[in-house]
C-alpha cells in the first residue's frame, strides 16, 4: 500500500488503518498462461516511481537462466496510477523496442494515494518474447509524471508509475519437466486477504515448486506499513511468522535503492520455494496476499511446479509376414522300373495346407506334407512298356524366427508354395527285356528317383488380413 503525506501528514492510506476492504473497481486474478516443458521460470522486477528511466529502469536477469536454455516466452507486467480524466497509456520501450501492453486491469482502484477519489490504476502485460533477454533489460518510455528520481512521497505528479516485473519461461533438456502457471488481474486492498487459485497442473511424485508474487505499492515507512504476508495453501511463506522477510513480505523491495526514498520502493517480485506445501498429484493450489496496514495491489501470481515425466510411447510392434524355406527330399522307388530312354516327368504340389505346429518364445514351428506325381514309362518283366503314374508324399518341418513370439501366441499360415522343383536324378540302374520280351536286346531301366524340392511357407500373427487403414483424422 502506498499511504500518502500531505503537508507532512499521511492521508489516504493512513486514514484506512485497521479497515478491511477492497478498493474498487477490481479485477480478480484469473488464469492467463499455462505451459508444461523441460525447463523453468524466473522473474525479477524494478520499482519505477519518479525514476530516471534511462538511468535506473533496469531489470537484471543475469545468471538466472542456465546455459543451454532457450527462452520460450517472456512477459512484462507493469502498472501506474493516473487521473480518472486521462485515457490509459499502454506504451513503453523495452531494450530499445517500443511495446504496447495488453490491458490486464483498467481503471481499478488506486492503493490509497492522496486524491484516490480521482485517481485510477491500470495494469498492463506485454508479450516481449524475442525482446527480453537473460541479461540486463532496459525499460524506458513508460508513463510517469516526472523522471527526476525525486522522493515518491514528496512529488506525486501523475501518472505515478509503480514498477515492472519480467517473467522468463525457458526450456532446457537437462532440467526436469515443469508446468508454469500464471494468473493475473488487479485488486487494490487494505487489511484484507486476496487469494487466487492456481490450476491446470499435476504435481510430480516428488514435487519441487516455487511461486512468484507480483505486488504493487509495498513500502516500509512506518510501523503500520509492516505486517504484510504472502500465503500459499493457507500457510504463511513470507512476512511475520515466517523466515522470509519476517517483518514485511511486501516492503517495495524491487524499488529500494532505485526510487528516491528507500521507504517507498513500491514494487515487489517475491519468489518463494513452496515444494513442501505441494503434495504428489496435486492439481490445484491457492496463493494469497494479506495486507496489514498497507494498501497493496495484487497483480500476478506465477507457479512453476515439477510435473510427472512422460513415459516415452512404445513404438508400435509391427506384425510382419515372415516365411521359412525348407528342402524336401524325395527318394521314390520306381516299381515297375522306369525306362531310361523315355521321358520322365515329376510334379510337386500340396494336398493340404501346412499348419502351425507350435509357438515357442521367439520361434514358430510349421509342419506340413508335400506330394509328388511321377509320370514315366514302366517296363515289366516281359519287356512290356506302358505309361505309369505313381504318387509319393513327404512330411516337412520348418522354423520361423519371430522376436514378438511368446509361448501360445496365435499365428496363422498366410501362404505356401513350391518355391523350386529340383531336377530328378534316376538311380539304381538295371535291365529288362526289350519289347516283345526280347532278352537278347535288353533295355536300361532305373529303380529309384531322387529329387529335392524347396517349399516356402509364410505366417502372420493373429490374422493374415488384419491390415485395415486408419480412418482419416478429419
Amino acid at each position: 500500500m502506498s499511504n500518502n503525506m500531505s503537508n507532512g501528514i499521511y492521508s489516504g492510506g493512513a486514514d484506512f488503518i485497521g479497515a478491511d476492504f477492497i478498493i474498487g473497481p477490481s479485477v480478480p486474478l484469473t488464469p492467463f498462461f499455462s505451459l508444461t516443458l523441460n525447463g523453468d521460470c524466473v522473474a525479477r522486477g524494478v520499482g519505477m516511481r519518479n525514476i530516471n528511466q534511462a538511468e535506473r529502469g533496469k531489470i537484471d536477469m543475469t545468471g538466472l537462466v542456465p546455459a543451454g536454455s532457450v527462452i520460450i516466452k517472456s512477459f512484462l507486467y507493469w502498472s501506474y496510477i493516473r487521473e480518472a480524466s486521462v485515457d490509459p497509456n499502454p506504451n513503453g520501450i523495452l531494450n530499445g523496442t517500443p511495446i504496447v501492453g495488453s490491458p490486464v486491469a483498467l481503471g481499478i482502484g488506486s492503493p490509497c494515494w492522496v486524491g484516490a477519489e480521482v485517481l485510477l490504476q491500470d495494469v498492463f502485460r506485454a508479450d516481449v518474447t524475442g525482446i527480453a533477454t537473460s541479461g540486463i533489460n532496459s525499460l524506458t518510455g513508460f508513463p510517469s509524471g516526472v523522471q527526476d528520481n525525486s522522493n515518491p512521497l514528496v512529488n506525486q505528479t501523475p501518472p505515478l508509475l509503480e514498477g515492472a516485473s519480467l517473467v522468463l519461461i525457458f526450456s532446457n533438456p537437462s532440467l526436469s519437466r515443469k508446468t508454469i502457471i500464471i494468473n493475473d488481474g488487479g485488486v487494490s486492498f487494505s487489511a484484507d486477504t486476496i487469494s487466487t487459485t492456481l490450476s491446470g497442473f499435476q504435481a510430480s511424485n516428488s514435487p519441487q515448486a516455487k511461486t512468484i508474487y507480483i505486488v504493487a505499492d509495498g513500502q516500509t515507512d512506518l510501523d503500520f506499513f509492516l505486517g504484510d504476508q504472502a500465503l500459499f495453501n493457507d500457510t504463511v511463506v513470507a512476512g511475520p511468522t515466517s523466515l522470509i522477510r519476517p517483518k514485511d513480505a511486501f516492503p517495495g523491495q524491487d524499488g529500494i535503492g532505485v526510487t528516491g526514498d528507500p521507504r517507498f520502493g513500491l514494487w515487489d517480485t517475491l519468489e518463494v520455494d513452496v515444494s513442501a506445501l505441494i503434495k504428489p498429484g496435486d492439481t490445484t493450489a491457492t496463493a494469497a496476499v494479506f495486507g496489514d496496514g498497507d494498501c497493496l495491489t495484487y497483480i500476478a501470481q506465477v507457479l512453476c511446479v515439477t510435473a510427472p515425466e512422460i513415459e516415452p510411447e512404445a513404438c508400435p510392434i509391427p506384425n510382419p509376414q515372415t516365411c521359412c524355406q525348407v528342402a524336401v527330399e524325395f527318394k521314390t522307388q520306381l516299381v515297375p522300373p522306369a525306362l531310361a530312354a523315355a521321358d520322365f516327368m515329376t510334379e510337386v504340389f500340396f494336398t493340404q495346407a501346412p499348419v502351425i505346429e507350435d509357438v515357442c518364445p521367439e520361434k514358430v514351428i510349421i509342419c506340413g506334407t508335400v506330394a509328388k506325381r511321377i509320370t514315366y514309362t514302366a517296363v515289366d518283366e516281359q519287356g512290356k512298356q506302358c505309361t505309369r503314374v505313381i504318387c509319393d508324399e513327404r512330411a516337412f518341418q520348418c522354423i520361423i524366427d519371430r522376436e514378438d513370439a511368446s509361448e501360445g501366441d496365435p499365428f496363422e499360415v498366410c501362404g505356401f508354395a513350391i518355391l523350386c522343383e529340383g531336377t530328378p536324378r534316376l538311380q539304381n540302374r538295371g535291365t529288362r527285356p526289350g519289347p516283345n520280351n526280347d532278352v537278347d536286346n535288353p533295355v536300361d531301366v532305373f529303380w529309384k528317383v531322387l529329387e529335392k524340392d524347396i517349399v516356402k511357407v509364410c505366417i502372420r500373427k493373429n490374422a493374415c488380413n488384419d491390415c485395415r487403414p486408419l480412418n482419416p483424422p478429419c
